[in-house]
């Protein structure tokens, strides 16, 4: 009997399929072999078969030939035997680039689903999040990214509900609708773009753990809550990251919304922690939402102008003046709060004239922010006074 091929017993009632436990050295068990099912035997072996002086292999000798009278085959299940060939269709597809992996990630879905394996499907697709959102954030058109990411990001709510700890879907998730919020949503609709901040502010605060439920609360107070964040590191550095960006959004558009005046400092103390791990992270862009959050708080909430500049400045050192949202960040929070025109202007021009693909993994938000600051130097005569 070749590998993976059913034999029947000669009055067919019982079948076994003998692909792991073969041996060819011995040949395949010769015709009129008998089969018969026995009780009490563990989950997944379903049948003996016997010829009295044939040597074969038996599932439990590890490799050693014997002479048996009765040799148990392990036969898998239905379902065993689906799993194994979902897992093997997955692990082909992990090094798969760019949107073929979107294509494939809804396939897996739809066919593990069909398959019953959807805790199987959540956990094995995960590993394509992460380069997926990364193929977004390169690609050159807006319009293409635009119409994908919310459908990606429902695929991943769909997962979610099948592995709801796991956290490289929570951090697609939390990136995902942040980054849609923040590239395609904040400039149309503000109520809209709260409500999709808030979403990702949530799945961050969930992918962190206990960290995510003391940050949510903010239990004991600043001293507390800081040192919680001391248990961060670079292992949930891009998790933290995402769930700030959201929460930043979030209190950005709120104005003297007392509720998000009140998390201000929680949000401060994890932009503050970012930076203590690697300040140059996402090419500068801690430092320039802290800029940002020190510009538009008032000063009896924490709120400082000129620290911002420095904070804006070292951002605009990290990024090398490559990555477009510094620039925009910089000219709509600290020169419109410094009321500096002229900074302002500067800002802008330096937008206009660059090279959006000149970094190519951040060509998305390079692309968008440049029409952006086309639209805040219009409003020039407005937010100057």
């Amino acid at each position: 009997m070749k590998g993976d091929e059913v034999a029947k017993s000669p009055n067919g009632d019982c079948k076994v399929r003998s692909s792991r436990y073969k041996t060819p050295t011995h040949g395949d068990p010769p015709e009129g072999w008998g089969v018969q099912a026995q009780r009490g035997q563990p989950r997944g072996v379903r049948c003996i078969y016997s010829h009295v002086g044939t040597t074969f292999l038996s599932a439990n000798t590890r490799g050693e030939a014997r002479d048996v009278a009765h040799v148990c085959v392990q036969h898998r299940t239905g379902r065993q035997r689906r799993r194994r060939t979902f897992y093997k269709a997955v692990k082909g597809l992990i090094a798969v680039d760019g949107y073929r992996q979107a294509l494939f990630l809804l396939f897996i879905s739809a066919v593990g689903s069909a398959m019953g394996c959807a805790s199987l499907t959540a956990r094995f697709t995960a590993p394509l999040i992460p380069p997926m959102m990364e193929s977004f954030f390169s690609e050159c058109d807006p319009e293409i990214a635009r119409q994908a990411l919310p459908s990606q990001c429902k695929l991943m709510e769909g997962l979610l509900k099948a592995d709801p700890s796991n956290k490289d879907i929570l951090k697609g998730l939390s990136s995902g609708y942040a980054g849609y919020a923040l590239l395609f949503v904040e400039d149309e609709s503000s109520d809209r773009a709260s409500a999709l901040y808030l979403r990702a502010r949530d799945y961050g605060l969930r992918s962190l753990g206990d960290l995510g439920e003391r940050l949510k609360n903010g239990a004991g107070g600043e001293e507390s809550v800081r040192k919680a964040l001391l248990t961060a590191d670079r292992e949930i550095l891009e998790r933290l990251f995402w769930t700030a960006v959201a929460w930043s959004g979030w209190i950005s558009l709120q104005g003297d919304n007392p509720t998000a005046i009140s998390q201000i400092w929680i949000l401060r103390l994890c932009l503050e922690r970012i930076i203590e791990i690697n300040p140059d992270f996402f090419h500068g862009t801690p430092y320039a939402l802290l800029g940002s959050l020190l510009a538009f708080t008032p000063p009896l909430l924490g709120g400082d102008p000129s620290k911002a500049r420095d904070d804006f400045d070292r951002a605009m050192e990290a990024s090398g003046g490559r990555f477009l949202l510094i620039q925009y960040f910089y000219a709509r929070y600290g020169a419109v709060r410094l009321q500096d025109r002229q900074l302002f202007l500067r800002l802008l021009e330096s937008i206009g004239g660059s090279d959006e693909s000149a970094l190519k993994e951040m060509c998305l938000i390079n692309m968008v922010f440049k029409e952006k600051a086309s639209r805040l130097k219009a409003r020039e005569d407005e937010l100057f006074y």
